[in-house]
């Protein structure tokens, strides 16, 4: 399931084929593998444009352990960690 063509996820070291949406009985391809790695983004994103702080600083470390815990992951849906699983 993993690639390494150009058809990859935009997460920063994610691997893994992007998804396709239908609209209007056609596919096309998104920018990311699943809802789990584009939801990191946009809170990403976010996080780095709130004011700075020490929760700032403490969600950005957290987010750290977030992103290898995507990035450790053999399939695109294998999110259980993120939710109390077990993360290795």
């Amino acid at each position: 399931m993993q690639t390494t063509t150009d058809d990859i996820c935009a997460r920063d070291g994610c691997r893994f084929h992007v998804e396709h949406v239908l609209i209007d009985n056609r596919l096309y391809p998104t920018t990311m593998c699943g809802d789990a790695c584009r939801d990191f983004a946009w809170a990403l994103e976010a996080l780095r444009a709130a004011p700075d702080s020490p929760e700032k600083a403490e969600a950005l470390a957290d987010m750290s352990m977030y992103a290898r815990i995507l990035s450790e992951r053999t399939e695109p849906m294998d999110i259980g960690a993120l939710f109390g699983g077990d993360d290795g």
